[in-house]
């Protein structure tokens, strides 16, 4: 009788092993999908969430359409940038896929119906800023429509998973599981540390300008300025007034300049991006910031076109109506807008002093200083340049 039952008790385990991953693998397949979606948003939502804190201007081709996204007001929810709520939201999606994928997808029932209201949410709230995008601010950002798309699929794929019946079963410990986070996160880690190298170090390091050419061309007594003349320390913003950094870095600049007790002056550059389709009225809204100087009332321009809506200033009028807010006369305006006039004049000057000194980006920042070389600074690297001991010993007035 031994001899009979003996196999017949070993078999039938075997069996109910065999049975029980045949019956989880689409479970488990699809779990690790998730996990994989899950990464893909972060690296999305975590490049754009590097792009707006450190206001950088969002890598997008020809089409120039992520920063006016980004500098639209559906940007934000309740004051708080869209990237980083979707980088939130997609990082505790790969938690839960993670915790999934160690506990079992039959163990972790309650977490998967986490995840399926996040990715719900997630997907509900992309697909409205979709709208938006296409219907309201007329632009397409790639990196927005991407990030909508990997969660939209993450959406369909916890569904899938919410709806299958699968037994629990006995923990498990999954080697390819464990492979399959370290080798996704290194990825991320890896991709997200070279995209933002790239986008910080494309400001040039110096402006190749010496003595009184300095002097002479970044200095001129006809350009918009904040803070005195005695100031030791110079700021020279070149700067796009449909650029959503520029929008960002302003107000910064502009306190910064405030508070410095008269050692900091700002002086305004138009740096107009021409070359981008999205900025196509950058080059008319600069004419009108100087024709506004003229008239005492460039830095009323300036506050009143950054609170507009880049996505409500893609044509002539829109900006005729900044202009028209502050009290300028949109018929004078029209009938001195030509390249002979003395407005038009500077504001290619500018363009070409910024081209011909290595510019391609906006906001660029040029520091001057007694007996220091001018250094050119982009949004990302301005605070922090500003703090080294060479510009600080003129802002606590220790200057010899």
């Amino acid at each position: 009788m031994t001899e009979i039952e003996t196999p017949t008790m070993a078999t039938e385990p075997a069996a109910t092993q065999q049975a029980e991953p045949k019956q989880n693998k689409a479970a488990i397949l699809l779990n690790r999908v998730a996990l994989v979606l899950s990464f893909v948003g972060i690296f999305v939502a975590g490049l754009l969430s590097l792009t707006h804190a450190m206001a950088l201007s969002i890598p997008c081709g020809d089409n120039g359409g992520c920063d006016v996204v980004n500098g639209s007001s559906a940007s934000l929810l309740f004051g708080i940038p869209v990237a980083y709520l979707g980088l939130a939201a997609y990082t505790t999606l790969a938690g839960i896929t993670i915790l999934r994928g160690v506990f079992g997808v039959a163990n972790t029932k309650l977490l998967g119906l986490s995840a399926l209201i996040v990715s719900g949410g997630g997907a509900l709230f992309s697909a409205y800023l979709q709208y938006t995008a296409y219907a309201q601010i007329k632009a397409f950002c790639p990196w927005c429509f991407t990030s909508a798309v990997t969660m939209c699929i993450m959406f369909l794929v916890q569904a899938s998973l919410a709806q299958m019946e699968i037994e629990p079963a006995p923990g498990a410990r999954r080697d390819s599981d464990v492979a399959l986070i370290v080798a996704l996160g290194c990825i991320t880690v890896i991709a997200l540390g070279a995209e933002s190298t790239s986008l910080i170090h494309r400001a040039p390091a110096l402006i190749q300008m010496k003595g009184d050419k300095i002097g002479q061309e970044m200095l001129t007594p006809d350009s918009m300025r904040q803070g005195p003349d005695s100031a030791p320390l110079k700021i020279v913003e070149f700067s796009d007034l449909l650029c959503p950094s520029c929008r960002t870095m302003f107000p910064k600049v502009e306190k910064f300049v405030k508070d410095s007790n008269g050692q900091a002056q700002l002086i305004w550059r138009n740096f107009p991006l021409i070359h981008n389709p999205e900025h196509k009225m950058s080059l008319s809204a600069a004419y009108m910031c100087e024709y506004a100087a003229d008239r005492g009332k460039g830095w009323q321009f300036v506050d009143a076109i950054y609170k507009v809506d880049t996505d409500q200033l893609q044509n002539i009028d829109q900006v005729y109506g900044v202009a028209k807010s502050i009290g300028l006369d949109v018929a004078d305006i029209k009938a001195h807008m030509k390249p002979t006039d003395p407005d038009y004049m500077r504001v290619m000057r500018d363009y070409n002093l910024a081209k011909g000194s290595g510019f391609d980006y906006t906001p660029t920042f040029v520091i001057l200083a007694p007996g220091i070389k001018p250094v050119a600074s982009m949004a990302p690297d301005l605070e922090g340049d500003l703090k080294q001991p060479q510009y600080q010993q003129f802002l606590k007035g220790h200057a010899n």
